[in-house]
Parts: C-alpha cells; structure tokens; sequence
C-alpha cells in the first residue's frame, strides 16, 4: 500500500472522499465529455446525498467539472465561477437508498444544445475514483491509465480495425473491453493503453465510416 493510499491527496477538504474525490469525479467526466457543454446536472446518492452538502461535495463536483483538481483553491468559488462562464447547473440530492449503486456515486448529465449526454462515477476513498457508466454502457475507468473511448456501429471486424490502428502506432493495449447494445446495433469499446495516443492519428479511426466517436482521455495526477 502507498503512502497516498493512507494519507490520501493534497486537496481542498474536508474529506478525500466526499470533496477530493467528488472533484475528481467531476475532473474525470469532464475528461471523457469534454468542456463544450452550457448546462450540467449533478444526481448525488447514498453517502453523497446523505452527508455530502457538509463535505461540499456540490461545490468540488462543481470544480472539478470546470477542470479544476482537487487541491485547487479555486473549487471553494466553483458555483459563481460556473456562473460567471456562463455555464448553469443544477444539483440533485437523492436520499432515498440506491443499493444498485455504491456509496459514494455521483451521475452527472452533459447537456449540449439540449442532448443529454450521463456519466456515472463512485469516490473509493483516498481521492480515488472509478467511472463505472458511460451513457448505458457499463464501464470501469479509474484514471490509472491513458485511454480510448470508441462508438461505433457494431459490424464485422470492428474491433480488428480499432486494434490496427493502435498496433501501428506503436502503443501497447493494455486491456480492450467491448460493450455490445443490439438495441441500436452500436457498440462502445474501453480501451486503456501503455502510452498517450497521438492526437495527430485520431483522423485514421473515422477513415471507417463505422466509427462514430473517438474520446481520447489522458491518465490522471495522483
């Protein structure tokens, strides 16, 4: 065990994790979606809801969504600097017992001219983090790694082409999970990775006219 898993991080309290972690929930989604978004709303449960207003668990989720780490000051001011950017939210508390979730479990929907966009996040203690849905798709991200996030129409050979594209680039995979929606016909595949990804390499995924979104996510600060 580290020392960081023990002391937990450098941060703006009172808690690491209801207020490091719930920044770094919030830090981490905005990772994944990306920072064009005019309104965001936050559905906070069990401990969250429960004893988060006290730990300012809205404020960091806040920060962090405004790309703030956990040790910056600037978390403390979150709510007006979201509103002075323009940028509206909205904080649900949902006390009501979610035993479908874990403790400490944060939803958070982008909306981008309207369209709702939901990642769902858990603090484990320590600052520590884990990203455990993305849009209905049941995934496991904690940041440890350099990332690839892919949509896709979920025909023949995919996944192949995917896995070429990062072959020839020079980085190892170090582990590729694929979540199939027969629903829709699309598939979503997790893919963490040994090194950054060049951003000058993305263009060659959507040379298939299969792929619909490419999210490069880069690993976070301990």
């Amino acid at each position: 065990m580290a020392i960081f898993d023990i002391i937990g991080p450098v941060m703006i309290g009172p808690s690491s994790s209801h207020t490091a972690g719930a920044a770094r929930i919030g830090y981490f989604a905005r990772e994944i979606f990306g920072d064009s978004f005019d309104f965001v709303e936050v559905d906070l449960f069990n401990s969250f809801a429960d004893t988060g207003k006290g730990h300012g668990t809205d404020i960091a989720i806040i920060g962090g969504l405004l790309g703030f780490e956990p040790d910056d000051p600037r978390i403390l001011h979150s709510f007006e600097i979201a509103t002075e950017r323009g940028i509206k939210f909205r904080i649900n508390w949902n006390k009501e017992e979610n035993e479908d979730l874990p403790p400490n479990t944060a939803k958070i929907t982008f909306y981008e001219n309207s369209t709702p966009f939901y990642i769902v996040g858990n603090s484990i203690g320590g600052g520590k983090v884990e990203i455990i849905n993305i849009n209905g798709y049941e995934v496991k991200l904690s940041g440890k790694h350099f990332a690839l996030i892919i949509s896709a129409l979920d025909t023949l050979g995919i996944a192949a082409y995917i896995t070429n594209i990062i072959a020839k680039s020079g980085i190892n995979i170090a582990s590729m999970d694929i979540k199939r929606d027969s629903s829709i016909g699309e598939s979503l595949s997790v893919i963490k990775l040994d090194s950054e990804f060049p951003d000058e390499e993305i263009a060659e995924f959507y040379k298939n006219p299969h792929i619909k979104n490419v999210i490069k996510i880069r690993k976070l600060s301990e």
